[in-house]
């Protein structure tokens, strides 16, 4: 990137930072994971899966592009989000539909209804950004 940062960029990297804090602390403190996630670990084999996944996993997926300083990371980023936002607003849908519907799953639902159109603002704007930068490697 280059040395002055827009908006944009700045985005970028607080979104890259978050998710290293997430895994930082999922991977330190997997126990205080299941506040914020609603996952229980009643066995060691949660807390290795909690520390694996939401620790080493989000860690790497945020380091990445602040290590190698590559546009296509940072969307990778966006995508990996949006995925999660789309798949968690399936199965709010799915729920509402073959549940007994509670205001708190419609609250839940439209909430990730707003987070994936936020990642896919988000996603368009870096790929609209990305093809003007052109691909640099």
């Amino acid at each position: 990137m280059t040395a002055g940062l827009n908006f944009m960029d700045i985005l970028k990297i607080i979104a890259a930072l978050a998710t290293i804090a997430t895994g930082l602390f999922s991977l330190l403190k997997p126990h205080a994971v299941q506040g914020f996630t609603g996952l229980s670990l009643p066995a060691s084999r949660g807390v290795t899966e909690i520390r694996a996944v939401l620790g080493g996993f989000f860690i790497a997926l945020g380091a990445a592009p602040l290590i190698f300083q590559r546009h296509d990371m940072y969307f990778m980023l966006g995508i990996a989000y949006l995925a999660v936002a789309l798949v968690f607003d399936a199965l709010a849908v799915f729920a509402l539909f073959y549940q007994n519907a509670t205001l708190t799953e419609l609250l839940l639902g439209v909430a990730a209804g707003s987070a994936t159109v936020l990642g896919i603002h988000v996603a368009h704007h870096i790929k609209e950004e990305n093809e003007g930068h052109g691909h640099e490697h």
